[in-house]
């Protein structure tokens, strides 16, 4: 998950409009078979960003759509019920690392 960026608000660009929320989201990386520790958290989708936020640790991520290749969902490992999304991203990121060295 290394194409997210830490961001500090969801304010929206511009043009950029609200597409969907969901709660209780899981992320994964498609091409990994590491565990994520992006794990029920809301999903925010607009139309230049997907945002992934985790209430408890007040963390706010987000990536550029462009970046996205796809993004299919998981029903076979999906936790507690909730969406399990694996995303597959177009090429190898290397801007953002897990855990936050801030946290």
């Amino acid at each position: 998950m290394d194409c997210f960026q830490q961001a500090t608000s969801l304010s929206l660009f511009g043009a950029e409009q609200l597409i969907k929320e969901a709660q209780g989201v899981t992320l994964c990386e498609s091409n990994s078979d590491r565990e994520s520790n992006f794990s029920n958290g809301t999903l925010v989708l607009t139309s230049h960003r997907l945002f992934w936020r985790d209430m408890a640790s007040l963390v706010l991520l987000s990536v550029d759509l462009k970046l996205i290749k796809s993004v299919t969902e998981d029903r076979n490992r999906s936790a507690e019920g909730f969406p399990r999304l694996c995303i597959t991203f177009f090429q190898v990121c290397l801007s953002f690392r897990w855990p936050l060295a801030a946290m």
